[in-house]
């Protein structure tokens, strides 16, 4: 747009329509100012709802000055009901409402139908599934503030077989894309934890208790696997095109329409990426990551419509099911940034922006045509309700289990083996009876032998991943933390020194550490060290009220531990960015302390803990790189204590964690195929 204002040669259309122009940013008002003889515009300063992509209502005020006014009150699409209903919800809120007020006078339809309802309940996909079934024959519309609600109630439509469309992706493709990017970094890269990871998708040539054995086989042999290491192409497009060819289109083919096309768009991503040079492994995915999702909304003739408010612009419904978003939005450091920049140019968005949720919510209500239903929980549910204009209702109904799984996992799992070109180990499984993996997880709670902090407040399905399973974690994020801890380590028994390490952020981090120490010493006269990396280790039977005949044990590690003239500081450091999670880790610290009292004989009170973050630097990088010193303050053992119980319940009556992992809500596609072998084998 710049280009063309720049290179523009004063050519003019004798006519020029703008609809929808209150969206306009600066710069699409500037060009339509300068491509026109003749301008008619047509707008809505209540519809403004496109100010992240820099629409603007000033553009239409500045307009409103120079051209004629032509007011539009007669609504054609919704009832008289519909309309006084949003009309005072709008009007009761905004803090522009003589602005609003003439245009809204003879706000008047043509047609007239039942008032809007509320419904203030805590299962909102529940009862707009109820809602649907009450409405037959007519076309419905379920308006969402954000796509993640979409993804979320297309789960729903998805688990009662309800045709619908959509104008954003459904809830298959968020797990279809990270399963296929998963499985194309294992197989491209050489590190053994990318391929176990790739190993465990719907794509891999092994079956999952193939997978489940790489798992194990790791924790004895963390740098090769004979078997995993010859599964591997190069980053080439020759190589790239025969993987989807050959192996990801069939699987997602078999999966349904959503993974076959997010394959495809995966695949123009990919494509688009390698016609650069010199292709590297980490910007390819980082390419992928950022890259504008591709999604064509599809004209099926059903009578469900699924959208966002802001997709539903220009569109109608017989029935309007809209359920509002209530939670706050995160500032992302893009936010801050821009911010920063209209404030120094004395740019003030706050009143465009400021009501953009209240011009939002009048954009759903006036979609319908006959019906409006708005969903809300309990505490918002009210400030949707006009006494005369509307009605309310509070429902009990409860959200249900879903399952997304569209065929027999095990059939899957063999077409898996079978497109991996492993025809007789297809034939084997569909024949087999399968009990493995539910003895497979009673037979580590008959063996488990130790406990540890990070077995527990698991849910079911982490538990198995992270404890039974086994399966290998990696992140950049625990890499830097090890490296910081380790050199803190070194430098507190004096085997190295700060200078011995270069790299700008581990620098940063250590230093902090080290500071923080000196502060604490500065408060604490006699501050030294005692020991580094220390393991704690107790009977469970001595730390809670257990009565079972075992030798069950529970153990940490405590990072360093300092005496001082008054007692003694367990320390703990952490690389995080912030300190949201400080509570979890005072939690870990309190039971390390319970047990260094014990094994050492030292009274509690003479025990402080501490946990010192040394990364702090939020989600915007501004630069800062700070700590913080986080001492624990009261005694939470007894939060730990029903955790633990909870575990111990679980390796009592391992079919009580099977129930539990079963029902737990589903948390991806291997979550889905583990649910289903288990209700197979108790069937």
């Amino acid at each position: 747009l710049l280009t063309f204002i720049k290179k523009f040669q004063g050519d003019k259309f004798q006519y020029v329509l703008v609809d929808e122009m209150q969206d306009m940013n600066e710069i699409q008002a500037q060009i339509v100012e300068m491509i026109s003889e003749n301008l008619f515009l047509v707008g809505d300063a209540k519809q403004a709802i496109f100010g992240f992509q820099g629409g603007s209502i000033k553009n239409l005020l500045k307009f409103q000055k120079k051209m004629k006014k032509l007011m539009l009150s007669t609504n054609r699409r919704s009832t008289q009901q519909i309309l006084d209903y949003s009309k005072h919800y709008f009007l009761d809120k905004t803090e522009y409402k003589t602005s609003f007020q003439g245009e809204l006078k003879k706000f008047n339809g043509v047609s007239k139908g039942p008032i809007p309802k509320i419904f203030s309940t805590g299962a909102p996909f529940a009862k707009a599934l109820y809602l649907i079934g009450e409405n037959p024959g007519k076309k419905i519309g379920i308006i969402t503030r954000t796509n993640a609600q979409i993804i979320d109630i297309s789960k729903h439509l998805d688990n009662h077989g309800l045709l619908y469309t959509t104008t954003s992706s459904q809830s298959t493709t968020k797990d279809a894309k990270n399963e296929i990017i998963t499985f194309i970094k294992g197989i491209i890269s050489t590190d053994l934890k990318l391929k176990i990871s790739a190993a465990f998708t719907p794509f891999s040539p092994y079956s999952l208790k193939e997978t489940f054995e790489f798992s194990k086989e790791y924790k004895k042999d963390k740098k090769k696997n004979q078997t995993l290491d010859s599964w591997k192409i190069n980053l080439t497009k020759e190589d790239l095109d025969q993987l989807f060819v050959n192996e990801i289109y069939p699987l997602c083919v078999s999966k349904g329409e959503e993974w076959f096309s997010t394959a495809v768009s995966v695949k123009q991503q990919i494509d688009e990426y390698l016609t650069y040079e010199t292709p590297t492994f980490d910007e390819l995915f980082d390419y992928i990551a950022v890259g504008e999702e591709s999604y064509t909304e599809k004209n099926k003739d059903v009578p469900i419509t699924l959208t966002t408010a802001h997709k539903a612009k220009g569109k109608a419904f017989d029935v309007v099911i809209y359920i509002p978003s209530f939670k706050s939005q995160r500032t992302s450091f893009i936010d801050s940034i821009t911010a920063s920049i209209l404030e120094a140019n004395k740019i003030d968005t706050e009143g465009e922006i400021g009501e953009e949720s209240l011009r939002v919510n009048f954009v759903a209500f006036t979609r319908a045509r006959e019906k409006l239903f708005i969903i809300a929980d309990e505490k918002n549910a009210k400030t949707f309700h006009h006494e005369k204009l509307s009605e309310i209702e509070v429902d009990a109904l409860e959200e249900e289990e879903i399952s997304t799984s569209t065929i027999s996992t095990k059939l899957a799992e063999a077409y898996s083996l079978f497109v991996g070109g492993r025809y007789a180990d297809s034939e084997k499984l569909l024949k087999s009876e399968e009990t493995w993996l539910k003895e497979y997880i009673f037979s580590y709670f008959e063996n488990i032998e130790q406990f540890s902090w990070s077995l527990v407040n698991k849910k079911p399905y982490d538990f198995l991943i992270e404890k039974i399973v086994n399966k290998p974690q990696s992140s950049s994020a625990m890499d830097f933390g090890n490296i910081v801890h380790k050199a803190l380590d070194k430098i507190g028994k004096d085997q190295a020194k700060l200078e011995d390490y270069t790299e700008e952020n581990e620098v940063k981090s250590i230093k902090n550490g080290l500071d923080a120490l000196e502060k604490i010493k500065n408060d604490h006269p006699g501050f030294k060290l005692k020991e580094t990396e220390l393991t704690v280790k107790l009977p469970v039977k001595s730390m809670i009220d257990y009565n079972e005949e075992d030798t069950l044990m529970f153990s940490g590690k405590i990072d360093a531990v300092y005496e001082h003239d008054d007692g003694v500081i367990l320390i703990d450091y952490k690389t995080s960015r912030g300190t949201n999670e400080v509570s979890d880790y005072k939690r870990q610290l309190a039971v390390y302390k319970k047990m260094y009292s014990i094994n050492n004989d030292i009274a509690e009170e003479k025990i402080k803990t501490c946990v010192i973050f040394v990364s702090l630097r939020g989600g915007i990088n501004s630069g800062k790189w700070e700590y913080s010193i986080e001492y624990g303050t009261r005694d939470v053992f007894a939060t730990f204590e029903k955790h633990l119980k909870k575990v111990l319940e679980w390796k009592k009556n391992p079919g009580e964690f099977i129930k539990e992992l079963v029902n737990q809500d589903t948390e991806g596609t291997l979550h889905e195929t583990i649910k289903d072998k288990l209700s197979s084998a108790f069937n």
